[in-house]
């Protein structure tokens, strides 16, 4: 088996694990964790990511050069259309 292949097993079972303890967590079904901080921690995690998101996309509209313009690109004014 490649890595690839290895790599992706193993996340499908580390989601399959996760989707599970969270379950089991919201559902109450661990003693020692509050089911109320399942939705909080969720909450918390979906904000963290979208932050994450817009802050990278504003990093990479800001570090990213302008686009050269072609070379053969030349800017026709209406009289030369015209002519």
């Amino acid at each position: 088996m490649d890595v690839g292949r290895l790599t992706g097993a193993m996340l499908v079972l580390l989601a399959l694990a996760g989707a599970g303890f969270y379950t089991a967590w919201w559902g109450g079904m661990i003693y020692f964790l509050n089911p109320d901080d399942a939705v909080r921690f969720t909450a918390l995690a979906v904000a963290l990511a979208f932050f994450l998101v817009v802050g990278f996309i504003g990093y990479v509209m800001y570090t990213t050069k302008p686009p050269k313009p072609y070379p053969h690109s030349k800017i026709v004014t209406e009289e030369e259309a015209a002519a």
